[in-house]
């Protein structure tokens, strides 16, 4: 990008006024946030499908506030150009309005997002209506709302039938009642798409909703990441999950074949210290820090057991720190300890 020029709230307004199509892609960490924000997305929605995708859960009803929040704050710490929006999860808003308001302002304040979004419809709409009333953006989601799978009987396209279908344009006309600045529509029929967006005032996003006032894909869907099923909307850009399967075996291959690390790969010294110091003298000041830790500190015992030196060692360096320590060593000391574990195993062996 040319300029680097942070969305607000008011340029979706005008994308959607000027009918500019939006590119909302749900992203949940500090990389795949920056090289879409360097692309120039306009909307990176942190969702609670991180629940799913990032940390392996089947559903995405394990999602907590605290989780969101971190991912929140990886995809701003991010970001200078795209509008970012926090996904709230279950049980962050459903029980009651001032949960709602609260886990919202947490989101503002704590994960810098520049807006939240509820899943639901006529349900939530008193939920949003008071986050919006304390200055907080909030956009709507229907359609297939992952966290009320069980009462939707699964993952399964909503609106295909004409009460369902009514359902949705209702709901949609709710949500900007309440004050919506936009509405996420997932697994919709496209023909039902277009009919809510001649009903609302505000961008229809579509995941799986067909052409609408934006596009919302999931960045794992997108860069062909996840392996399972593949919903019907999802369209791959990349295949990274076969090119990091290739990169992680080839990794193996030359650490197995002792090809990685390569020299240029590996530290060295100063070549003036290879001069002034052979291995026999490193070795020796090393041995001697280890005696000075032990006499000192009481540390590093079991470096000195195990090169053999800890008697004399200990005596050398306790008269020239002017110890008593050297008198109570003795060659019994040079040997390291049988474990209790397998003298109780073995009756035969007795303690060094």
């Amino acid at each position: 990008m040319d300029e680097v020029k942070k969305l607000t709230i008011k340029d979706i307004r005008r994308m959607y006024e000027e009918k500019e199509p939006m590119s909302w892609i749900s992203i949940y960490d500090y990389p795949m946030a920056y090289y879409a924000d360097q692309a120039g997305i306009d909307v990176i929605f942190v969702g609670d499908s991180s629940t799913t995708t990032v940390l392996g859960y089947p559903n995405t009803l394990y999602a907590s506030m605290d989780q969101m929040i971190m991912f929140a704050g990886a995809v701003t710490r991010a970001v200078k150009h795209a509008f970012v929006i926090g996904d709230l999860p279950y049980r962050s808003y459903q029980a009651s309005v001032e949960d709602a308001v609260r886990n919202a302002m947490r989101y503002m304040a704590e994960g810098h997002v520049d807006a939240v979004k509820c899943e639901g419809g006529e349900e939530v709409c008193d939920r949003i209506a008071e986050i919006v009333k304390w200055g907080m953006p909030c956009h709507g989601h229907i359609g297939v709302t992952p966290q009320s799978l069980a009462a939707q009987g699964g993952y399964m396209s909503q609106g295909r039938t004409l009460d369902t279908a009514v359902k949705l344009v209702t709901d949609a006309i709710a949500l900007e009642q309440a004050g919506c600045f936009a509405i996420v529509l997932e697994c919709v029929p496209q023909q039902i798409t277009k009919v809510i967006q001649e009903h609302i005032h505000i961008p229809a996003i579509s995941i799986g909703g067909g052409p609408a006032d934006g596009q919302l894909l999931i960045v794992q869907d997108l860069l062909g990441m996840f392996p399972g099923h593949k919903p019907k909307f999802v369209k791959e850009y990349a295949h990274l999950g076969e090119e990091m399967t290739r990169a992680f075996k080839q990794y193996r291959d030359e650490v197995k074949a002792f090809v990685h690390p390569a020299p240029e790969n590996c530290y060295n010294v100063k070549p003036e210290f290879v001069e002034d110091l052979n291995y026999k003298q490193f070795q020796s000041l090393i041995q001697d820090e280890r005696a000075r830790e032990l006499c000192y500190e009481g540390h590093r015992r079991f470096d000195l057991v195990r090169w053999g030196i800890l008697v004399e060692t200990v005596k050398r360096v306790s008269k020239e720190i002017n110890s008593k320590g050297g008198e109570y060593v003795s060659e019994a000391h040079n040997l390291c300890p049988i474990p209790q574990t397998e003298i109780i195993k073995n009756s035969n062996l007795e303690q060094n």
